[in-house]
């Protein structure tokens, strides 16, 4: 077992993981060395013949996968994997025989804007060193890091920057680049894409009282790579704008938003406490207007999700 900064998981379960990426041919996790976690997640892969990836293709894969804290933060690419006296890959050992593989995958930040934020992201997170490619959710970030981060992002660039924006912009360098466009500001729109890919139908989710849909991250996840899931965040987190006064009001907004993506049915909608409620309320609308709402294969037409107390373990 490796035991990440108290969250202990199984290598050959991101063994499975990875192995599950079309380039991959084999792949074997192992712990490393962490100041401050104690141990880190890394991993070896041997890519299939005539197959390419980068280790950036490789964790953001893994990411939308399994828990963020499981995602090897170092992938190192070798033509074979070392392999111990007896003839077999021995897990213990690997970090010393990969030592300057997982040295070299390190990239520093290449203008002040980057070092800037890795210095943000190194004091939130508790990292020594962050690089301009280390994403947010494979450092083990959650919504609550997220929250603290925004705030020091918000003091330093003077943008405000809402929790979602870690989703279009998770590593260093993409969301430095986001703070030093001069004309950016936050989209005014509810709709988050929290994972655009998949051939399935979208799957529609309303946040609940906080407003926020930066928990939905892993639920989206449970429900697979293959699964489009969009959160539904309240429009006062967005472009400054106030609360809605009406439920009814919400879900006439909201709907408009979804059409966007989707302009006819059936939809799949969803919500979290009292986001449920909204999403009732935008099946009721759409109903009456004559389009489907399907029965969605989670079970049920409107959802209620429950959390973890730490919000980061999300079940429909």
């Amino acid at each position: 077992m490796i035991n990440r900064g108290g969250e202990n998981m199984a290598p050959r379960e991101v063994d499975d993981v990875l192995t599950g990426h079309p380039a991959i041919a084999q792949a074997v996790t192992f712990a490393v060395p962490h100041a401050t976690l104690g141990e880190d997640v890394a991993a070896a892969v041997v890519l299939r013949d005539h197959a390419t990836a980068t280790e950036q293709d490789i964790r953001a894969f893994a990411l939308t996968c399994m828990a963020s804290y499981k995602v090897p933060s170092r992938v190192v690419i070798v033509e074979e994997i070392p392999k111990g006296p007896t003839g077999k890959v021995q897990r213990i050992g690997l970090a010393e025989q990969l030592s300057s593989q997982l040295q070299t995958a390190f990239v520093p930040p290449s203008n002040p804007a980057e070092e800037a934020m890795a210095k943000i992201w190194a004091k939130v997170i508790g990292c020594r060193h962050v690089g301009r490619h280390d994403n947010f959710f494979a450092l083990g970030g959650d919504s609550l890091l997220a929250a603290r981060l925004m705030s020091q992002v918000e003091k330093r660039f003077g943008k405000h920057m809402p929790l979602a924006t870690l989703f279009e912009a998770p590593t260093v360098e993409q969301l430095a680049a986001l703070v030093q466009q001069e004309n950016w500001s936050a989209p005014w729109t509810s709709l988050v894409a929290i994972q655009s890919a998949g051939s399935k139908p979208p799957f529609f989710c309303v946040h609940g009282h906080g407003g926020d849909v930066f928990l939905f991250r892993h639920l989206a996840r449970y429900l697979g790579p293959n699964q489009p899931f969009y959160g539904l965040q309240t429009q006062h987190i967005v472009g400054h704008h106030p609360h809605h006064a009406e439920v009814d009001a919400m879900a006439t907004s909201y709907l408009q938003e979804i059409r966007t993506l989707q302009p006819t049915g059936s939809y799949l909608l969803g919500g979290f406490c009292s986001g449920a409620t909204v999403a009732f309320e935008m099946a009721q609308k759409l109903q009456r207007q004559g389009e489907g709402v399907a029965l969605s294969p989670f079970g049920c037409l409107c959802a209620r999700v429950f959390v973890s107390p730490s919000y980061d373990d999300a079940l429909l």
